[in-house]
């Protein structure tokens, strides 16, 4: 006899109700665990703003005002000594008569004036904003009235020795972003203080301040000096700058003093064959050289100095050393005779 078949639902669960089964006993875990253990939170919407300016910190930017203002100091206090003793330069030049190496150190001292005047708006900057940390703190903006100071303050920060100004120039661009740091640094509308930017350019002075400079240093160390036709038409122009030396108040031949005669004819370049100096007098420059040179080229004055300066032979003793030097120099001659 064959066995009887169960049938699904009887004596053990089929397939489908093994399945079954497990679904259920899945479904309870879950739910017990769930009972068990609350959900988590979904986690917040990231706020780049927010995560942003937690960079910003008043504790690192107050010490870093007050340590500029320290630097400023100290550069204003260097400077000022550095000038004091290029205007004595100056002054020596101006005596000696080099006038072009004097009016490159006059360029200096401008430029000298023109930092420690940016110094001292710098540190006024600094002070109005160490006064109002706390509103830049609390706006999430810079207000307009403070824009102006903390835009120069970014734009000061790689254009001077003041080394502090990084620090302040970090925590301002973590508080306003790089946008507005980037705008500061190209001077985006204006917003720098135009005397800064004034200050700090890289263009020369024009010709008017320095020739006035010169004029107030000649008569500060009480030297008698006034410009040249050149220099005085070019000094009161007030759209372009000192032209550049051209070496006209080198003199020549000044190592060895020699050549005075010649250098008032040439200064060493070989002409085509044939050509000669258009103020080159043959019959002057015999009539000169006869005469000791004559002339009046650079290396005279030396010269004559060196002339005037050589010493002259002692005179005789007395006629009895003289007369007695002759009476033994004969006898030598007559005793040479003998002999031969």
């Amino acid at each position: 006899a064959r066995p009887r078949r169960r049938r699904a639902g009887q004596g053990g669960p089929g397939r489908a109700g093994a399945a079954a089964a497990q679904a259920r006993s899945g479904t309870r875990a879950s739910a017990r665990g769930t009972c068990d253990t609350p959900a988590s939170p979904p986690p917040p919407p990231a706020n780049t703003m927010t995560s942003f300016f937690r960079g910003f910190k008043v504790d690192k930017i107050k010490p870093a005002l007050k340590m500029s203002m320290q630097r400023i100091d100290l550069l204003k206090n260097k400077k000022t000594v550095g000038i004091k003793k290029s205007k004595r330069q100056v002054a020596e030049l101006l005596r000696d008569g080099k006038v072009e190496k004097a009016r490159i150190a006059t360029e200096h001292i401008v430029r000298e004036d023109f930092l420690l005047e940016a110094y001292d708006i710098i540190e006024l900057l600094c002070e109005v904003v160490l006064e109002r940390i706390r509103l830049l703190e609390a706006e999430k903006e810079c207000p307009f009235d403070m824009r102006e100071a903390v835009c120069t303050l970014i734009y000061c920060a790689n254009r001077t020795e003041i080394k502090e100004l990084t620090q302040v120039k970090e925590q301002l661009v973590k508080k306003f972003g790089k946008d507005f740091a980037a705008r500061a640094m190209n001077n985006h509308n204006g917003c720098v203080n135009e005397r800064i930017v004034h200050k700090l350019s890289a263009q020369p002075p024009n010709a008017f301040l320095v020739l006035n400079y010169m004029k107030e240093l000649a008569a500060e160390y009480n030297i008698d000096w006034q410009p040249d036709e050149t220099t005085a038409m070019t000094g009161s122009r007030f759209d372009t700058a000192m032209a550049p030396p051209s070496g006209m108040s080198v003199e020549a031949g000044v190592g060895s003093g020699l050549g005075a005669a010649a250098y008032r004819y040439t200064d060493g370049r070989i002409l085509p064959p044939g050509q000669r100096p258009t103020n080159f007098d043959p019959q002057a420059d015999q009539g000169g050289s006869r005469s000791g040179g004559g002339g009046s080229g650079p290396g005279v004055p030396a010269r004559r100095a060196r002339a005037s300066a050589a010493p002259t032979p002692a005179p005789c003793r007395s006629s009895r050393s003289t007369s007695s030097s002759r009476t033994m120099m004969s006898r030598a001659t007559l005793t040479l005779c003998g002999s031969t």
